[in-house]
């Protein structure tokens, strides 16, 4: 599979491709299964400049999968404290931290 036939259908996804060395454009086709998962680590690499080293560390990791699983379990967190502190405070979420006002 090559990278330009994988992001063809998506100009960010194919600008973040031409911004990347090329070796982490082969790690991230060889080593992810999903586009959702191409995607973030094509992000990550860039925003958090990651060498191609991180980059496969952070796959070994599973980085990627544990970003996903925190996400439902967040969101219920914060929609059971919204419950628990109704009618006495407000709660927000600012710079993902929860503030009680």
């Amino acid at each position: 599979m090559r990278s330009s036939e994988t992001y063809r259908d998506d100009p960010k996804l194919s600008a973040l491709v031409r911004v990347l060395p090329w070796t982490h454009n082969l790690i991230i086709l060889g080593q992810s299964k999903r586009s959702e998962e191409r995607e973030f680590y094509l992000r990550m690499a860039v925003q958090e400049k990651w060498s191609s080293r991180e980059l496969e560390r952070q796959l070994r990791l599973g980085t990627f999968e544990q970003a996903v699983l925190s996400l439902p379990i967040r969101k219920t967190c914060i929609e059971f404290l919204r419950y628990l502190t109704r009618g006495w405070c407000k709660l927000w979420i600012y710079e993902n931290q929860l503030v009680f006002v």
